[in-house]
């Protein structure tokens, strides 16, 4: 499998790392350990998709935008980091079909942690 996941920031994040090849099954399996062991927050919970060893989409990756593991209420900003031009014009499809305009691009990971680290702040803030 090359899609790894990891829950971070308390949470507040789900950090997808992708490398070639991967599967959208890779992806849907990995999204339904990490949604299935109690990691699940009320408050948005942030997606941060490093695809920088990412050459091209896998076959049926448009499906994702109505997986049940990959959809939730709660879902707060799509943050990819790395994307060439085709994943990135496929990432933003994605995110058109899902009708969400919280996806953001980003060359570097510390840049894609500096925007979330704000987003998450600003969200305390109004909770509080």
């Amino acid at each position: 499998m090359s899609v790894t996941m990891k829950v971070i920031e308390d949470g507040r994040i789900l950090q997808v790392i992708t490398a070639d090849p991967w599967t959208l099954e890779d992806l849907t399996s990995a999204m339904h350990a990490i949604t299935t062991t109690g990691s699940y927050t009320l408050a948005p919970r942030h997606t941060l998709i490093d695809v920088s060893r990412t050459q091209r989409l896998p076959p049926g990756i448009l499906r994702a935008r109505v997986h049940p593991d990959l959809v939730r209420l709660n879902t707060g900003y799509i943050v990819i980091v790395g994307a060439n031009a085709i994943v990135r014009t496929m990432a933003n499809a994605l995110a058109m079909m899902a009708q969400t305009t919280r996806i953001q691009h980003f060359n570097t990971m510390q840049d894609a942690l500096d925007f979330l680290h704000q987003v998450i702040e600003a969200e305390r803030a109004i909770i509080a």
